[in-house]
This record gives structure tokens, sequence and C-alpha cells, in this order.
């Protein structure tokens, strides 16, 4: 199974190794359960479009555009379904246009103060012209004021509301300096903090010493040694890199490449979408970037992208992550007798702690 990161995922293969104690484990495995974790936590909410079809954007991560209908309320706040809301760039209700409220006297629409929600400035009380309302008095049915002279700002048929907006949690430009890591090289004179790829795995060298001839047997686990040659030690770090490559450490998604230039010089990079050449870097996943052979070991200056999931979010979707993956052989199972220590029990009931987190970013269904 070869499953690739999602721009949907709330937190990165990476971390919820670290979190589960899970190095060495499928990354596949994990994927697949990190996309399907981050994808139940927006569907449990409420969040993401309203007709539930698949999607490849997490308002989670980043701000998304949505264009939504709504039916007439009678309250004096619409609730959007996806919030914070960032910015809206129309809203009709029936036939009128409703402009943007600019002050305190200038009559229109405005986001309330805690990102859920459009609300209505009334200009001192009376029905603006530039709602375009039929009448000054409603009747229930058109935006005026309604029975028992209430504003009814939002009244509306059927599906009579149309808003057009941006809502997300934003997003974060970084610029990173980075060492494209090199391969391991036989009879080579490494220096003590030397950094080299197994093939798998990052490794340091714990003393100055020369490789030997051949690749040694090298430690798949973090902060084990392996002895190369007669007396190099190099040490796990476990990070996970390819040889000739960046990859961005981060406990959210990398969303996109801002490119890579020399720290030495500041000379930009080429982005190619084949072998890289000298000068030139290619984008195998988000956050993942590979150079030529003669590039390897040099320093990179390294603009990218990265989600602005908060970190409660975080914190719940490792756990969620974590549970799924130690109960994949736990399928259809109650509990198992083991002889003369009793019975073990098993339940495939969330964590409490998981389902606060999902309630606290729940959409509310409100009116007013």
């Amino acid at each position: 199974m070869n499953i690739q990161p999602s721009p949907m995922d709330l937190t990165t293969v990476a971390a919820c190794q670290s979190w589960g104690n899970f190095t060495g484990s499928s990354t596949a495995n994990l994927q697949a359960c990190l996309t399907a974790a981050s994808i139940y936590f927006l569907r449990m909410t409420g969040r993401g479009p309203r007709n539930w079809q698949n999607v490849a954007q997490n308002p989670f991560n980043q701000p998304v555009t949505y264009q939504e209908t709504y039916d007439g309320i009678s309250g004096q706040k619409l609730f959007l379904r996806n919030f914070p809301i960032n910015s809206v760039s129309s809203l009709t209700i029936g036939e009128n246009v409703v402009a943007q409220s600019t002050s305190a006297t200038s009559p229109g629409w405005i986001i309330d103060d805690q990102g859920r929600a459009i609300t209505m400035r009334f200009g001192g009380g009376v029905s603006p012209d530039t709602f375009q309302y039929y009448a000054r008095y409603g009747n229930g049915g058109s935006a005026g004021y309604g029975g028992g002279r209430n504003i009814r700002p939002f009244a509306a048929p059927v599906q009579g509301i149309h808003v057009n907006y941006t809502a997300g949690f934003l997003s974060y430009i970084y610029d990173e300096i980075y060492t494209a890591i090199p391969a391991w090289q036989p009879n080579t004179a490494y220096a003590t903090g030397a950094q080299v790829s197994d093939g798998i795995f990052i490794q340091t060298a714990s003393n100055s010493a020369t490789s030997g001839a051949l690749a040694p047997p090298w430690s798949a686990n973090k902060g084990q040694p392996t002895k190369d040659g007669t007396t190099l030690i190099w040490t796990n770090t476990g990070i996970a890199n390819a040889p000739n490559t960046i990859i961005i450490q981060s406990e959210v998604a990398v969303l996109t490449d801002g490119g890579v230039k020399y720290f030495s010089n500041g000379s930009p990079l080429e982005s190619v979408n084949i072998a890289p050449l000298i000068g030139q870097y290619s984008l195998l996943a988000a956050g993942v970037y590979l150079f030529n052979d003669a590039d390897a070991g040099k320093q990179m200056d390294v603009t990218y992208t990265k989600a602005g999931t908060p970190a409660d979010i975080v914190l719940a979707v490792m756990q969620l992550v974590s549970l799924n993956y130690k109960r994949r052989d736990w399928i259809g199972l109650r509990s198992v007798a083991m002889k003369d220590v009793g019975s073990t029990s098993y339940t495939l009931a969330i964590d409490p702690v998981i389902q606060e987190c999902i309630r606290n970013y729940t959409r509310a269904n409100l009116s007013s």
C-alpha cells in the first residue's frame, strides 16, 4: 500500500510516529490512519462543504473559499458552516444584494467578533436603502420589520440566502535553512556531528573517523549506535530521510513550496519535474525536496507554507491515529482469555479527550 500525504491531513506521519513511539512501523498504514482520522474530524465537527463531497482543502489547515446557500431565518445572526470567517465576498438575501458595512453608522453586513456568524448594522435602526427592501415594514417574508416590529435581516424564502466567503485557520509562510542530506560514502573522513542518510534514517557521527569500505548494518532504532569501519560510530536520529533530500520536519502539514535558494549566495534553484541537475530541485511531495548528488551536503534556504492547525487539534488527531493503529488487530474482538492471567477486554470507544476536542470545534446550528 502506497498512500501519499494529503492536504487534508491535520498532522504528519512523523509526528504520529513520535507521539505513539511507532518508529520503524509501517508508514503507509500510519498515513492511511492519519488521512482517515483527519477527514473524520472534519465530518464530525460539521465543517467542509455543505454537500459533503470529497474535498482537497481543510479549513482546519488553511483558509478555504465556500459558496453556500441557507434558508431564511428569524434571528439576528447567520451562523455559517465554516469558521473562523476570514472574509465575505458577497451576500444576497432573496433578491437583494447586501453591501458590507464600513462604519458604525454605515448599514450593511459585518462579521461578528467571534468570526462565526454574519450580522447586520442598520445605520440608526431604519431599513437602509442599500438593502433594497420591499418596504420598511415587512410581512415576515421580506427583510424589513416583521411581526411585532422586530427587524428580521435574514428573512428569506427556503434556500434564499446566498453567501460567498473564505473561512479557516490562517496558514503561515516559513523561510528556513536546511542541509540536503548526503548519502553515506565508503572510505570517507567524517567529522563529529556530520550527518548522512543510510537510505532510510539520518545517522549522526558521534566521533571523527573514516568510514569503512562497505556500508555497515545500520541500526533502525532511534538513539542506537552503529559501528562503521574500525572506529567510526554513528547514532540513529530517528528521523527518516532519503539521500539527497530535504524533508521538512513539522507537526502540521506542509501545504505549498515557495522556492529554494543556495544559502551561501542567495542564488535560486530551478524547480523541475524530472531528476534534478546541479542547481535544480524536484518536489517529490509537499515538504519533500530532492537534489542532485552534487548539491548534497549544501545548505539551502527553503521557503514553504505550513498549515495553521491549532495545537489541540493536532494532539487530538495524533491520539486518534495512535488508537486506530494499535487497534487494527482488534476488529471483531471484545475480549481474549489468557491462561492463568485472566482476560483482556477491548474497546473501540473514542477517548473522552478526543471527543471533547471535537465538541469544541463542532458547528452549532444557531439562528440568533
